[in-house]
């Protein structure tokens, strides 16, 4: 299928849900929405699930308006028994009967008006991984409007780029929000392998909501087991590990901890010290290092305040004597959604076998966006053959040895080690004499213009009085 395809697809889809978010500005409008899409996926016949002929958007349509918004909600609890667990606890997500949805005869009509542009989209002969870059589009699209925390689908696809999970390997998020690196990771190998993947995936979030909304995109991708879990992942043993983790914690999250005395748990999880109680940075980061196997490898997104706070200047010490830090990668600013601040990628890698740390300096590659700036395919591609080179290039990136790192105080930022090129051209002194004298006319010509328009204003000014 064409991009224009895909295009076309994404627009229709955003403009139903405006039409949705107009009719009731409510915060469940967005989880109503990406739960009548899944239902718009599960009544094609692009997936792996059981659905009940009763159950579908075509059978919904066909009985009229009257009493939609309960047979929506028994079509999902068919759906739910028949593909347990993959759609459990949907219908906790939103409830289809609320009164908060206005009129009840009018919100039927605005169901059946729904469900009828969702059944219009020419889904039927669409590969499934329409269905699926669409609802990742369009999640994408929704955080773009409300500004909340979010890691979009440009920076989803370079860390996964970077880390590029093989097949058959398990790959782990512990903040995973609406599993936007899991579904990309999917997708990449699928894109490698031949449309198939066995990846064993594992997705945390402390919060119900995203969890819920995870299960929603890992079921669009064919992800038939309950890979996702609601947990505190920074208040619990680590149990398992990983080959990959893929993750974009919360940057300098305060009181993380549970419980300020569970010694046994500081001890298990965070060996490379006691991060502060109003901080979780590092304690994210010694999550996920304590997640990785032997020879596991993780893509993470820090702030600069990570890579260069004093107070955490010996846990950092720590995980670089360790060897555990492979590059950093300094992104450019007003990237995400919620924040314009700067961040960064911490890469580590538990079997690297050298000291040298890698610094990139990718700050300017991007282009600027309305009111965000983006990163496209190339530059993913830019960035990620300099990770995979790992050379030295003039201001771009640089090798850096334990030792100066040491006498840097254990700094990870990446301006500590690479300076930028600023290169400013210098044009020959005639054409800057020109330009000058150019400029002089044109300030002569602005004057006398605006000495007639004082003039004029006088004449005016005197003449009113005269009369």
């Amino acid at each position: 299928m064409s991009t224009d395809y895909q295009r076309d697809i994404d627009h229709r889809l955003f403009t139903c849900f405006t039409e949705l978010s107009e009719y009731s500005p409510t915060n469940d409008c967005r989880e109503l929405f990406l739960v009548l899409y899944i239902m718009r996926f599960l009544s094609s016949p692009n997936h792996p699930y059981k659905v009940a002929e009763n159950a579908t958007i075509q059978s919904l349509l066909s009985h009229g308006k009257e009493h939609l918004d309960a047979r929506i909600m028994l079509a999902w609890l068919s759906i739910q028994r028949d593909n347990s667990p993959v759609f459990d606890n949907i219908l906790s997500l939103v409830d289809f009967e609320s009164r908060l949805w206005g009129e009840r005869s009018a919100w039927q009509q605005e169901l059946y008006s729904l469900l009828k542009n969702l059944q219009s989209l020419p889904f039927e002969e669409a590969p499934v991984d329409i269905y699926q870059t669409a609802f990742s589009n369009l999640i994408d699209a929704m955080h773009q409007e409300s500004k909340e925390r979010y890691t979009p689908n440009a920076i989803c696809k370079l860390l996964v780029k970077l880390l590029q999970p093989e097949n058959k390997k398990s790959i782990y998020d512990p903040t995973c929000g609406s599993a936007n690196f899991l579904s990309e990771a999917i997708n990449t190998i699928k894109k490698n392998d031949g449309g198939k993947t066995a990846l064993k995936i594992t997705g945390e979030d402390i919060n119900y909501q995203p969890c819920a909304l995870a299960r929603l995109n890992m079921a669009i991708h064919g992800e038939t087991e309950g890979v996702i879990h609601q947990t505190d992942c920074l208040n619990a043993l680590t149990e398992k590990t990983y080959d990959y983790v893929l993750s974009n914690p919360p940057f300098s999250m305060k009181s993380w901890r549970r419980d300020k005395h569970e010694k046994s748990l500081d001890d298990a999880k965070f060996a490379f010290g006691t991060p502060p109680d109003n901080n979780a940075d590092y304690a994210f980061i010694q999550h996920i290092i304590a997640s990785l196997n032997a020879n596991g490898r993780a893509a993470i997104m820090v702030s600069n305040g990570a890579l260069n706070r004093k107070k955490e200047q010996e846990i950092r010490a720590n995980i670089i004597h360790a060897g555990l830090i492979d590059a950093v990668i300094s992104l450019p600013a007003n990237l995400f959604f919620h924040t314009d601040i700067s961040t960064n990628i911490l890469i580590i890698k538990k079997d690297k076998s050298n000291t040298d740390i890698l610094f990139i300096n990718a700050n300017d590659i991007y282009e600027k966006g309305k009111n965000k700036n983006k990163i496209s395919e190339r530059h993913i591609e830019t960035i990620t053959s300099y990770y995979q080179n790992r050379k030295t290039v003039k201001s771009r990136s640089r090798l850096v040895s334990l030792d100066e790192i040491e006498a840097s105080g254990y700094s990870l930022e990446v301006s500590r080690y690479i300076q930028e090129e600023h290169n400013i051209q210098l044009k020959p002194l005639s054409e800057l004499l020109e330009r000058q004298r150019s400029l002089e006319a044109e300030l002569l010509e602005l004057q006398s213009e605006m000495h007639s328009i004082v003039e004029r204003v006088k004449n005016n000014s005197l003449s009113k009085q005269k009369l």
